[in-house]
């Protein structure tokens, strides 16, 4: 009995199939749109549900509905906008890997760029324009359009999906969408779109780089909308870090630079980690160094290391249900994981301030502004936990390589009153270590000894190096009393001639050593004999 119910069923859904691409056939033959939109609906509420039609009984006529959608509506019409309720129908097949496969393989991006180019003539610049019917439709199929790119790049083989999206020259219509795109979630989605492809597959980096992605992303910078700056400092990050960025950009123009430099002031933790990086990758020579010294980005990065509290941990939102024009929409995690997700963000954040202060350092000009800007004692700070399970967590053990990193830069200035500092700081057996490690070693890895050898301290230990050595290096501190022009702070030792004091310039955060001599007295009897 079970048996015949499910032939019946097969049947039935069979007769369904096959009458939707009878249909189907039939209107483009009489050029009849309202049959064609009814025979779309009839699918949509069948089959909108659906997941998996490869594997059913009725595969070969949802077979040819595809490539009826396919051959008849995308690469067959030239000049003519498919309907909204085509992409629709697009998308639910597609869900299907296997038919996917096919889509991609018969040419179906060059169908997809067509329509894409189409449709991106119909967009409107004007945001408030929001009567515009066909800027409306447009933004919609264009939707459709990067949902089935992602769905290709997600569930095809690396090197057909590659291929044949690089014949179809997509490329150059995702970029077209970015340079004319003011609708702000449909942004979000071409940049996300652009996100995954590096992501999946470098090669695609040096594509984007050909073209005039770099300059849209910049101008992109200069909206208010959040969502819109993180992702777009996001992609600047990866394209300015790639190997071969350099061969497409071989100077970094000064307005990128005030960019970047102008981002450090802003309050989101990611919009914050993202320029810091960017900043790192125009750090590579000495003259963009030079730029951004006197684009004043150190004492903003020294300043986001000191900062503690009145950071912004939005991200930009995965659902698409949550987003909004420029708002970001709360995530729904548990209060918990919340704080720990912060947590990450911040350690991410302050290990790329450390890694550009250290590129920056390969200056000694801008190497000594740091020490002199009280860098030492401000990145010593970061390695002092603020409690035990902070050192259970890799993003924290990272930060701390990070800040070993950057001081072991500093150190390698080789100027012997800010060596000084350092042995003051660290106990012998980390000085030693951290000498050892020799100078500009860039890989993170070079600093594990001394990171665990100093998480091995114990936390009494730590506090005692923090509450005296590490504030014996600190200027900051109220001088015990004044030299002339120069605080003092503590001696450092006395003999039979006098005493060397820790001295600093009022005004001034670099550390001296002063030494006051005691001349004796012209009138001491014990002179008269």
């Amino acid at each position: 009995m079970a048996i015949n119910e499910r032939t019946k069923r097969d049947t039935m859904e069979r007769n369904i199939a096959s009458k939707i691409f009878n249909e189907l056939e039939r209107s483009d033959k009489t050029n009849d749109q309202e049959a064609e939109e009814k025979a779309l609906d009839h699918f949509k509420t069948k089959y909108g549900n659906r997941g998996k039609f490869s594997s059913s009984s009725e595969h070969k006529y949802f077979l040819n509905i595809l490539r009826f959608l396919m051959k008849k509506k995308l690469l067959a019409s030239p000049h003519t906008l498919v309907s909204l309720s085509v992409f629709y129908c697009l998308r639910v097949l597609l869900r299907d890997p296997e038919y996917l496969l096919v889509f991609v393989q018969e040419n179906g991006l060059v169908g997809l760029k067509k329509q894409m180019d189409f449709y991106i003539h119909n967009l409107s610049p004007d945001l408030s324009d929001s009567n515009n019917e066909s800027s409306f439709v447009a933004s919609r199929a264009l939707a459709d359009v990067l949902n089935i790119l992602k769905k290709a790049l997600k569930d095809t083989p690396n090197h057909m999906e590659r291929e044949f999206l690089i014949e179809s020259n997509i490329i150059e219509s995702i970029t077209h969408l970015l340079n004319n795109n003011r609708d702000f979630p449909l942004l979000h989605e071409t940049l996300r779109l652009l996100l995954n492809m590096i992501d999946k597959k470098e090669f695609y980096i040096t594509e984007f780089l050909k073209s005039e992605t770099i300059e849209t992303l910049l101008h992109l910078l200069e909206y208010k909308d959040l969502e819109t700056k993180q992702l777009s400092l996001q992609l600047m990050a990866s394209f300015l870090s790639h190997p071969e960025a350099r061969q497409y950009i071989p100077r970094i123009p000064n307005d990128f630079i005030d960019t970047f430099t102008g981002c450090l002031s802003h309050n989101n933790v990611k919009v914050l980690d993202h320029a810091i990086w960017c900043l790192t990758s125009c750090a590579d020579n000495e003259d963009d160094r030079r730029k951004i010294r006197l684009n004043g980005a150190l004492p903003l990065l020294l300043s986001l290391l000191e900062n503690k509290s009145s950071f912004d941990f939005s991200c930009p939102s995965t659902n698409p249900n949550q987003r909004r024009y420029g708002s970001i929409a709360k995530q729904n995690i548990p209060e918990d994981s919340e704080v720990i997700s912060q947590f990450d963000q911040l350690f991410d954040m302050q290990s790329a301030c450390c890694n550009c202060l250290a590129e920056l350092s390969c200056d000694y000009t801008n190497g000594q502004i740091i020490i002199e800007r009280n860098g030492i004692y401000i990145l010593a700070m970061l390695l002092f936990p603020e409690n035990e399970e902070s050192l259970r967590l890799e993003k924290y053990n990272h930060l701390q390589r990070n800040v070993f990193k950057t001081l072991r830069f500093l150190f390698s200035l080789n100027k012997k009153n800010d060596q000084y500092q350092f042995k003051r700081l660290f106990p012998t057996q980390i000085f030693e270590l951290f000498v050892g490690i020799g100078n500009f070693q860039r890989e993170t890895h070079v600093y594990n000894d001394i990171m665990n050898a100093w998480n091995s301290i114990n936390i009494d230990e730590l506090t005692r190096i923090k509450n005296e050595r590490l504030q014996s290096i600190n200027p900051k501190q109220d001088p015990t009393r004044f030299i002339r022009d120069y605080g003092v702070y503590e001696c450092l030792g006395s003999g039979a001639f006098g005493s060397v004091y820790r001295v600093a310039q009022r005004g001034s955060t670099t550390m001296y050593a002063l030494k006051e001599v005691e001349f004796e007295d012209e009138k001491d009897p014990s002179r008269n004999g």
